[in-house]
């Protein structure tokens, strides 16, 4: 009896133990929370004007102050990616991140950097930059000082600089597609109006930017435009990842005019629902899990709607998959960007070759 009973409470804690550890996964790929879920928790507790966070300009000729920078590296490829990483600091005690943290630097690079900018491998050069990124809560800061926007503002200028390094030092003269996720892209976006919209030299030299995981207006520049099919260039293309029936908690309003392409069919404000066989592939968000023919996308009220992906593609509460606007149309996005290159040298008629080093479309 006496070795009847231990058997007992050896397989119930072997039960209990698998419980757990299925419970664990489950979080993994499906948080409890949604964004606005995590305000309360992540509010600052100081004024910006009390942030002690690094005042000095970063010096991006240092090679440490880039995710990825393949300048340098014997590659020579007909066209370059500019890629801004999407938020990963939650802080509470500061209003930006400090470059120099090693592990939210290891975060940032292995969720935010890594399989993104994997996507242009093969394709473009690659150049990633360090930031301060503002933290999350900078986005839904009401404050009479604006600190949260001061924060958004500290971080815009060294994703400004980093473009204009880049710009001066490794461009070269090929032409430039801008990638960003989530606070990246809302400094791309921007970085777009001041820049490139009412610079036609700088401005023929974007091949595309992917603004993704932010409500981008259909109307946004005087100059660029939305892209309309799969080859565009000189143009922006955004979404932002739901699954069926689910839309954004935060940003309200907002994404109501918003232009969302369907990075399967790359067209824009489609509700045509895209079929499984046109998904080229995707990656998980944990162990990097290669899948295909997965994924079926319409578009409603400004987001992508997407079928319930199941176990491996990470969502936040509310079907929000803003962490995986990437990872879930890997191959279709890799796709993309080698056929607007295509077109970018047929319709410029170039013929791939290192320009001299040319910043004067740079005002």
């Amino acid at each position: 009896m006496y070795g009847i009973t231990l058997m007992t409470i050896d397989m119930m804690w072997y039960i209990a133990s698998i419980l757990i550890v299925f419970t664990l996964i489950w979080f993994l790929y499906n948080s409890p929370l949604a964004l606005v879920d995590m305000i309360p928790f992540i509010k600052v507790t100081k004024d910006f004007s009390d942030d002690f966070t690094d005042k000095e300009t970063i010096d991006y000729s240092k090679k440490e102050n880039w995710y990825v920078n393949t300048a340098n590296k014997g590659i020579d490829h007909k066209a370059d990616v500019f890629f801004v990483h999407r938020t990963t600091f939650l802080n509470r005690t500061a209003w930006n991140a400090d470059i120099t943290e090693s592990s939210l630097n290891k975060t940032t690079y292995t969720y935010a950097v890594k399989i993104q900018t994997r996507i242009f491998e093969g394709i473009a050069n690659i150049y990633a930059p360090k930031y301060r990124q503002a933290t999350l809560y900078s986005f839904y800061d009401k404050s009479a000082n604006n600190n949260g926007q001061k924060a958004l503002d500290k971080a815009y200028n060294d994703v400004k600089n980093s473009f204009l390094h880049y710009l001066k030092t490794y461009n070269t003269g090929r032409p430039i597609i801008l990638a960003g996720h989530s606070q990246g892209t809302f400094h791309l976006q921007r970085l777009l109006l001041e820049l490139f919209d009412e610079n036609p030299a700088l401005r023929k030299k974007l091949i595309c930017a992917y603004l993704v995981a932010m409500p981008i207006g259909k109307n946004l520049y005087r100059h660029i435009f939305p892209s309309r099919i799969k080859d565009d260039i000189n143009c922006y293309v955004s979404w932002s990842t739901f699954g069926k029936n689910a839309y954004p908690l935060y940003f309200k309003g907002q994404y109501d005019d918003a232009l969302c392409t369907n990075p399967i069919s790359w067209e824009h404000n489609s509700a045509v629902l895209t079929s499984k066989n046109k998904h080229k592939g995707a990656y998980t968000y944990y162990f990097n899990i290669h899948v295909k023919n997965k994924v079926q996308v319409s578009v409603d009220k400004g987001v992508l709607q997407i079928n319930r992906l199941g176990f491996g593609f990470f969502k936040l509460r509310k079907g929000d998959y803003v962490p995986m606007d990437y990872h879930i149309f890997y191959d279709n996005i890799r796709e993309n960007v080698q056929q607007r290159i295509t077109t970018y040298y047929k319709k410029n008629n170039e013929t791939h070759k290192i320009l001299h080093r040319d910043s004067s479309y740079v005002s």
